[in-house]
């Protein structure tokens, strides 16, 4: 087809521009296949299964649709059987309708009539599709969740332009992804219900563990959660009498921070609390201690400068020898310093000094760095 341009190249331009934009919602010709590409091929024929039921159905209906380009309503839709007709049935009479049912014997879901031939216009495989729910993005995801629980919503967008040609909000990549963690991780707020059985599991399993579930008394509401297991318990008798105590906080919905004694061979316990409190710490080292005493060992500690830890340990480990954590002394020099000009240089300094300390192998070189860096710092 030849366009006569009369009124100069721009013209022929605009015309050119106008044709790529509307041709740019139609099915992408790209050398880069898409995921989507098999979603054509998901309703095809009377009598077609599902073993899943009316949800594997509904979802694989939402993805023909999508990628077929049209959209559809429910006439009717539960556990027992799924209608869905055309949305422009009523404006332009389409006929496409589909039928499916419950098998009773087998429990799967069977397509039973289906008119699969479109009387409407205009249906074309657009990026930004009504089709396109939470529940298809959840199912599309929940791999990459179980591979990577912290995924992002925006890297989840990004994900769908890239691999399937298609544009979703962030609402419906965040809620796809709330409900992706759902399917893989269960419900959070039930877990913790199930805290009871695991902490009796584990004293059934192994005697030998320490494991202490705290909860507010008369309302039964989660407050504190101690376990070491009795491998570990047994295995620090022969390992090297080093403790590295830190928390961290949980990105979960009910947040709240894990407690930690690592030695340098392997965990020795964890807890699980609402804060990085004094109380919560001296009620966890209260426990670790219930551990440790009996073993007759010194160990040596190694803090971060919490103060409500430091507290802590002076009043259920007095004498016990600690040190303090490199990086986080580290920490708290740089940001004595400004971050420009001459105090970026200083910091510089002063940290390289520091570096010297903390790396000595004999007592000598120790001291020399140090009367640098008390002379440097001051």
């Amino acid at each position: 087809m030849m366009i006569a341009c009369e009124k100069g190249e721009s013209s022929c331009s605009s015309i050119v521009e106008d044709r790529n934009k509307f041709l740019g919602k139609s099915k992408r010709a790209s050398a880069k296949p898409l995921l989507s590409n098999e979603w054509e091929t998901y309703i095809h024929h009377v009598g077609q299964k599902f073993d899943g039921g009316a949800e594997e159905f509904c979802l694989k209906l939402c993805k023909y649709a999508l990628e077929v380009g049209f959209n559809f309503l429910y006439a009717g839709n539960d556990k027992k059987r799924v209608v869905a007709i055309c949305s422009n049935k009523k404006l332009e009479g389409c006929s496409w309708r589909v039928y499916a049912s419950r098998c009773e014997a087998t429990g799967c879901f069977v397509i039973r009539t289906l008119n699969n031939v479109h009387t409407c216009v205009g249906r074309i495989r657009e990026s930004k599709s009504k089709m396109m729910r939470s529940r298809v993005v959840s199912s599309l995801i929940v791999d990459r969740i179980r591979a990577k629980p912290e995924l992002k919503s925006i890297e989840v967008i990004h994900e769908f332009k890239d691999y399937y040609g298609i544009d979703i909000t962030y609402y419906h990549a965040w809620f796809g992804k709330e409900l992706a963690k759902l399917n893989v991780h269960g419900d959070e707020s039930k877990s913790f219900n199930e805290l009871v059985w695991y902490a009796d599991a584990v004293k059934e399993t192994n005697p030998s563990s320490l494991c202490t579930l705290e909860c507010e008394a008369g309302i039964n509401l989660f407050r504190r959660f101690f376990v070491s297991f009795g491998d570990c318990i047994a295995g620090f008798q022969y390992c090297i009498p080093m403790l590295f105590i830190d928390a961290t906080f949980f990105k979960s919905k009910y947040k709240g921070q894990l407690l930690c004694a690592s030695g340098k061979n392997g965990n020795q316990a964890f807890g699980v609390v609402d804060s990085e409190t004094e109380e919560n710490w001296t009620w966890f080292l209260q426990h670790l201690a219930s551990i440790l005493l009996p073993m007759g060992r010194v160990v040596t500690f190694f803090l971060d400068r919490n103060q409500g830890l430091l507290n802590a340990m002076g009043s259920v480990f007095p004498g016990w020898p600690h040190s303090y954590c490199y990086y986080h002394l580290k920490q708290n020099l740089i940001s004595k310093y400004p971050k420009s000009g001459y105090g970026k240089l200083l910091q510089d300094r002063v940290i390289n000094l520091f570096s010297r300390c903390a790396y000595a192998i004999t007592e000598e070189v120790f001291t020399v760095a140090m009367e640098e860096l008390v002379i440097v710092g001051s």
